[in-house]
């Protein structure tokens, strides 16, 4: 069978498809023929070594799966082969077959196709984590939810910092296409459904580096600009559809990753931030919640500076 095969820690064009023998499933286990594979962000940090566990090399790349059964392991009893499914493993998805634990296979439902089946369980195991473990979700509490009339563009965490002369071509190919050609195609995916209903709230995520450059971000910098270049232009083309587009540009912000900052560095930051604190995270969510109201309406076109006024 064939697979994509991660062999170094990279970006995408690392990638290498390989011949490898078919599967054989051990007991509680299933193999799938795919049919379609899931792409997430997690995958992307994967591949380069990121993520918060890193598989050993060489692996097979991707998570979500929806395919059919080709055959089932011992104490199988809820699957036959033939079957059609969706699952997850934590990596090994992105091949012709799959090894699937069988708690984590499912049967498919007949009137699901298998490309949303690929992109279920990532997506609504996240979801359901995040409202019922992180948000804590409570009776009468009030959700906002983004769907086809508002799209939230969150794609950016792919820096792969260097300076101008050391940056190769693979590191600079990398950052663009994730936070700008991310952004680029979901946008792309969704506008022809605001159209339709002729209201649409674009809120993109740029970054105040996007405004006034960083040292050693030339990648990162640029793709920034451009999302916000695109909520502008965007403006144009569909403001006549009851659409409007803009950026927000966060600045720095506490998160896990910059608490592991050292405190002298941690705290010169500080002291350049004319209101002398970080961002919480808490203080782009009003942001982006009042670009995506109706409040809003008359807003299009601007990019929203959340930075404390660094970028003054």
């Amino acid at each position: 069978m064939k697979a994509i095969r991660c062999k170094v820690y990279g970006p995408p064009s690392s990638l290498v498809l390989e011949e490898l023998e078919s599967l054989k499933p051990g007991p509680k286990e299933v193999v799938v023929g795919v049919k379609a594979c899931g792409i997430n962000f997690p995958d992307t940090l994967i591949i380069q070594g990121l993520y918060q566990f890193k598989p050993d090399l060489p692996f097979t790349p991707g998570s979500d799966i929806a395919g059919v059964v080709k055959e089932v392991g011992e104490e199988v009893t809820h699957l036959k082969k033939g079957d059609e499914v969706f699952g997850f493993v934590p990596y090994g998805a992105l091949a012709e077959e799959v090894i699937v634990p069988s708690n984590s296979c499912f049967p498919k439902p007949k009137k699901m196709d298998y490309p949303v089946a690929a992109s279920f369980m990532m997506a609504y195991g996240t979801s359901h984590h995040a409202l019922k473990d992180r948000a804590k979700l409570k009776k009468g509490e009030t959700l906002l939810v983004l769907g086809a009339d508002v799209i939230y563009d969150p794609v950016g965490g792919d820096y792969s910092d260097r300076t101008l002369e050391k940056m190769s071509e693979d590191e600079w190919d990398a950052v663009i296409e994730v936070n700008l050609k991310g952004v680029f195609l979901c946008t792309q995916a969704v506008v022809p459904y605001m159209k339709a209903n002729k209201y649409g709230r674009i809120v993109s995520a740029a970054s105040n580096v996007g405004l006034r450059g960083n040292f050693g971000q030339t990648n990162y910098a640029a793709t920034k600009a451009g999302v916000i270049a695109m909520a502008k232009t965007w403006t144009v083309e569909f403001g006549k559809h009851g659409i409007t587009a803009n950026a927000i540009a966060p600045g720095f912000t506490m998160t896990d990753m910059v608490s592991q900052i050292p405190e002298e560095h941690f705290d010169a930051i500080k002291a350049s931030i004319p209101l002398k604190t970080v961002a919480q995270p808490i203080d782009f969510a009003y942001g982006y919640l009042y670009l995506a109201s109706d409040e809003a309406r008359f807003i299009s076109g601007i990019c929203l500076t959340i930075d404390g006024g660094t970028s003054r």
